[in-house]
């Protein structure tokens, strides 16, 4: 039997002939059982210790290996373990943060949030995910996301915090820029549309057949100005090009209603001029 009165296991005499035992043989055999089960249960704890240091061992290296910053801290807000990936995130070194206050970390204008999880950690509620803003050693501000997790002693009270921080400044610049091509495709679409309708309302022609081609005509010339945009992805595009193709419905068959000119070219070509005696 343990300490705690609960079955380790059996222990058996054996003799070559049949007989009962006297009370000598039961005394020596009630020894050699408790002496078996602290033998066992010294083994066992043994054996848990391993294990936990295992364990232990384990989670080290995967805390030390993870991608993520991985902070635990006490329930005063003083950082106790700090990972490589801590390192490289907020510059602080393990010696450097080990022992310092978490809010090396905190903009002044943040530490509320601080305040906040400690006494939410105290008593006992969750805390959730969120994304805020840190500060690394320099002084820089980084946008990051933080999950908590509590710190369990073994009867199961919080001692203290686990943060795990993921720098998601990148993904932010991404979901900006994509905020900013919505809006502009936004507005390009509506100038795009508002110049079909300006085509279409202005256009004349003294037959059906005539206005659907005339119209047609114009959409196109649009298209070919907007493939010109295209082709520099919206940098720009030649003026005089970009002339061409708008009145190129307008030019049909050797018409000269209208005159495409570089008017640089123009203007040197008179100052060249007057500039000869």
């Amino acid at each position: 039997m343990s300490r705690d009165d609960s079955v380790l296991g059996t222990f058996a005499v054996y003799h070559r002939e049949r007989r009962e035992p006297n009370e000598e043989d039961k005394q020596i055999i009630s020894l050699l059982t408790r002496i078996a089960a602290l033998a066992i249960e010294h083994e066992n704890e043994k054996m848990q210790r391993r294990r936990g240091e295992e364990v232990a061992q384990r989670l080290a290296a995967i805390v030390q290996s993870s991608e993520d910053a991985i902070v635990g801290k006490d329930l005063n807000g003083i950082i106790m373990s700090w990972n490589g990936s801590a390192e490289r995130l907020f510059g602080y070194t393990a010696d450097d943060a080990i022992g310092k206050p978490i809010t090396i970390l905190i903009p002044e204008d943040r530490l509320q949030e601080e305040a906040d999880i400690i006494r939410r950690l105290r008593s006992g509620q969750h805390v959730e995910h969120f994304e805020t803003v840190r500060l690394r050693k320099n002084g820089a501000p980084i946008e990051i996301s933080v999950a908590v997790s509590p710190i369990k002693n073994s009867a199961g009270e919080v001692i203290g915090a686990s943060k795990t921080a993921r720098d998601i400044t990148e993904r932010k610049r991404r979901d900006e820029q994509i905020v900013v091509l919505a809006r502009e495709a936004e507005h390009r679409s509506k100038n795009l549309l508002a110049t079909v309708q300006a085509t279409i309302r202005l256009s004349r022609a003294d037959t059906s057949a005539d206005l659907k081609e005339a119209i047609a005509g114009r959409i196109q010339a649009l298209a070919q100005v907007h493939a010109l945009f295209v082709e520099t992805r919206w940098a720009g595009a030649d003026l005089q090009n970009l002339v061409a193709q708008e009145l190129s419905p307008y030019c049909q068959d050797d018409e000269k209603r209208t005159v495409v000119a570089n008017y640089t070219d123009f203007y040197a070509g008179i100052l060249q001029a007057t500039s000869q005696p």
